[in-house]
């Protein structure tokens, strides 16, 4: 005789794994989701959301004029028709399609890919709260690992969509509920260090010389 087994996976409302047509500050706190889920935000603006949890994958549709983190997702995030936000992401693959005016923060393990997207700027990762390391760890993503240019643009090759930004500062809306979870955007805190990519890259024969030193603990 066989015996059944009941699935010991949670089960979510859609309320519970999707930010959708809201705005003001909503968000989810670190350990929220026990298993790897998919997240969904759309139809989202004048909002500040925050997802501070692993994902298995993120999609953000049709949001505009607001601020959005992503914590870490061990696939893709998918950010289309979206304009005017300030977004960082966490991420192994990163995907824009028919998006403007987006500054982005981000870290991603892959080339990130845009399409009938303009004036999109990007910038390495820059975020901080004291589980962040842990789920980076948890996804095997490597901090020191972070390809986040140059971008991959389907609809052009001369990279007249995108720039790489050169301000490190990031314009966040504080509220005393967020600073109990002890988030930090300063650089000096992030957990991803801050690398240069291509901003650069027309320097590049400033720099002569170059002398590296290698210290073992």
């Amino acid at each position: 005789m066989s015996v059944s087994r009941k699935s010991t996976k949670k089960r979510y409302t859609t309320e519970e794994i999707s930010f959708n047509n809201l705005t003001g500050l909503h968000y989810k706190p670190p350990n929220s989701f026990p298993d790897l889920i998919p997240f969904s935000i759309e139809n989202c603006s004048n909002a500040t959301l925050l997802v501070l949890d692993t994902l298995a994958q993120c999609t953000v549709d049709e949001s505009k004029n607001s601020f959005i983190f992503i914590g870490c997702c061990d696939g893709p995030i998918f950010i289309r028709d979206c304009h005017d936000s300030t977004i960082i992401t966490a991420s192994k693959q990163l995907r824009l399609k028919n998006c403007h005016r987006l500054n982005l923060f981000i870290y991603c393990s892959s080339q990130p890919i845009i399409e009938l997207s303009t004036e999109i700027q990007f910038s390495p990762f820059c975020f901080y709260y004291p589980e962040l390391l842990d789920q980076f760890e948890k996804l095997k993503m490597n901090v020191f690992n972070n390809f986040w240019n140059p971008i991959y643009d389907f609809s052009d090759s001369t990279g007249k969509n995108w720039t790489i930004g050169k301000d490190k500062l990031i314009e966040y809306p504080t509220t005393p509920q967020l600073d109990i979870l002890g988030i930090q955007l300063d650089q000096s805190s992030s957990i991803v260090p801050y690398t240069f990519g291509n901003l650069y890259q027309n320097h590049l024969n400033d720099f002569k010389k170059v002398r590296l030193m290698f210290f073992y603990q």
